[in-house]
């Protein structure tokens, strides 16, 4: 009979065993059901380097591996690299490669299922029993090459990744650290994430591929729309100043002609106001002023703009015929910004009736309430729009006009986007154009417009000095353009002012330290290193003379009228802001007392 202490003793060993059994059975079960989820989610993925860590993360920390690391064919070359790797024993990412020819290579492609490494050993003798076929003396070779190849991945099993009968990819486990082996189960498991991560993989990299042409597409327009601009704009640039060089070379010739003088004079002036005007333009469209949304009688503003026309318009032999609703319509929008609509759209009207022809042109404008929008027809009897023409006309600096800037339309769309409108055009050639703009009759019934949101641009009417300073006698200015700055020194010795010039940061603060001007002028944008401590550009003069001289007036001047600019000068005390080109007047008119008259 047995010992009792015995009998116990076996029982609690079955009982262990049975314990451990279903212990490890639930955890293969979890981690099985972990792996099954992960290869179904994972083509949902379109980032091929998360794709892959996703892989390699799971099935390293459920099976408990060394190290999990994946192979992918590369593109450019024969062979794979290591893509990623998780794990103690990871491997070194895109260092380690294997040959297309290799021998593990091979194996996987012709056995196409997980190559165990302890069940190929066993298929290797030592030593054959028999002198070996051909054949047979070929493929044992190639398979201890393959075990090598293994043992120097630290491969306890690789799992190859087909894609319509091509290898892409194998996955590499090796030993696992508990100890245990790997069983059928697992490698049923691993066949299918390398099955549906053959998908994912390929989903992914042609996802990263038609992204990749994407952005070299838009690159390639966005060039080619820089290139375009750049070119349009030295065409309106280079006119006006074709002209200007022009009459500059004749000038020593025909100085003493007092009509040449004259024309010429009249001709800089123009076609520099020409060049501003273009400048202005360009800010205005590459920076909208936000809308400054009021309840306006959307009538009085078309009737205001065609008051300003009125001379064109008898001019022109234009008769204007008005249709609007009996009851007035009010709609939230701009006013200024109406005004312009209203002013680009009627001059483009204007200039296609003009010259007049053998009949009066016409000019009909149609206002009318639509449920909850504002429809507003302007309709000309001009020479009309080429039908494959009408998608460019609102493209900046695209015009068919002898004379302008290819702006105007641009700029309307513009603020028409910020008041969410819409702009819809219909012209036949040979008998005009309509166009049609259509306005919510209230902003807060939408959301808020993207350009709404935008800095305000200052309008072009400059504001005068904020504030007289003592009589002045001696003025410093700091500009990094030379020419610039002779230009305006020359300006202001002519009043008999004493002028000290600058054209970086620390000379101008040396300068101000040592004569003590009365008043300052600097460009903002200067060239420097900001050596001294104070930033090298007008807003650091502006602090540093405040500093020093809190009584004496600094003006900045710049030719980028930028909202925050202005801001800026204004917080930090400037006493004006000019914007370049200034006239003479203008420059003058910062000094106090008799100077500036």
């Amino acid at each position: 009979m047995p010992h009792p202490l015995a009998s116990l003793t076996q029982r609690l060993r079955r009982f262990r065993r049975r314990l451990r059994h279903r212990l490890l059975s639930r955890q293969r079960r979890r981690y099985q059901e972990i792996l099954r989820a992960a290869s179904l989610g994972m083509t949902r993925i379109r980032n091929l380097p998360r794709l892959l860590n996703l892989i390699a993360r799971v099935t390293a920390s459920n099976t408990r591996a060394a190290h999990v690391t994946i192979f992918l064919r590369n593109k450019t070359e024969p062979g794979f690299t290591v893509a990623t790797s998780h794990g103690k024993f990871r491997k070194p990412v895109g260092e380690l490669c294997i040959e297309e020819s290799s021998a593990l290579v091979t194996l996987l492609t012709q056995c196409k299922e997980p190559l165990v490494y302890n069940e190929l050993k066993e298929e290797h003798p030592a030593e054959p029993k028999r002198r070996p076929r051909s054949k047979e003396h070929k493929e044992i070779p190639a398979l201890k090459r393959a075990l090598w190849e293994m043992e120097r991945l630290q491969a306890a099993v690789c799992v190859p990744s087909f894609r319509e009968g091509k290898l892409q990819g194998f996955l590499v486990l090796g030993e696992k650290l508990t100890g245990d082996l790997y069983d059928q189960d697992d490698l049923a498991i691993f066949s299918a994430l390398a099955s549906q991560a053959a998908w994912a993989i390929e989903n992914a990299q042609a996802y990263e591929e038609l992204r990749d042409t994407r952005d070299q597409l838009l690159h390639s327009e966005r060039m080619g729309t820089i290139g375009k601009f750049a070119a349009d704009m030295a065409h309106e640039i280079k006119n006006p100043l074709q002209a200007i060089l022009g009459f500059f070379e004749m000038l020593p010739e025909k100085y003493d002609d007092p009509d040449f003088r004259n024309r010429f004079a009249k001709l800089a002036q123009a076609e520099a106001e020409r060049i501003n005007d273009l400048v202005r333009q360009l800010m205005v469209y590459s920076r909208p002023k936000a809308p400054d949304f009021k309840p306006i009688e959307i009538s009085g503003t078309i009737d205001s703009v065609l008051a300003l026309l009125e001379n064109d318009l008898d001019r022109s032999h234009i008769e204007v015929r008005k249709g609007y609703s009996p009851n007035g319509v009010t709609v939230e929008a701009d006013r200024d910004q109406m005004k312009q609509v209203f002013l680009n759209l009627f001059n483009n009207a204007i200039e296609a009736m003009s010259p007049p022809g053998e009949k009066p042109g016409l000019l009909d404008i149609v206002a009318f309430p639509n449920e909850k929008a504002l429809v507003v027809k302007v309709r000309d009897t001009g020479s009309g729009i080429p039908e494959n023409q009408i998608p460019l006309i609102f493209a900046p600096f695209y015009t068919t006009k002898e004379k302008g800037s290819g702006l105007g339309l641009a700029i309307v769309q513009n603020i028409l986007r910020a008041h969410n409108a819409a702009i819809q055009v219909e012209s036949q050639v040979g008998a005009g154009t309509t166009v049609t703009l259509t306005f919510p009759l209230r902003q807060s019934d939408l959301p808020a417009s993207p350009q709404a949101a935008r800095p305000s641009v200052i309008s072009d009417e400059l504001p005068r000095p904020a504030r007289k300073a003592p009589s002045a006698a001696s003025i410093l200015i700091v500009d990094s353009e030379k020419e610039t700055l002779e230009t305006v020194r020359l300006i202001f010795e002519a009043r008999g002012i004493t002028c000290w010039t600058a054209t970086s940061g620390p000379q101008a603060l040396a300068l101000l330290k040592e004569h003590q001007p009365d008043v300052i002028l600097s460009e903002i944008l200067l060239r420097g290193d900001g050596s001294t401590g104070v930033s090298p550009d007008g807003f650091g003069i502006l602090q540093e003379a405040k500093r020093i001289f809190p009584e004496r007036p600094v003006f900045l001047i710049t030719a980028c009228d930028f909202p925050e600019y202005r801001e800026k000068a204004k917080e930090m005390g400037a006493d004006g802001f000019l914007v370049k080109p200034a006239s003479q007047d203008y420059l003058l008119s910062i000094l106090p007392g008799p100077q500036n008259r």
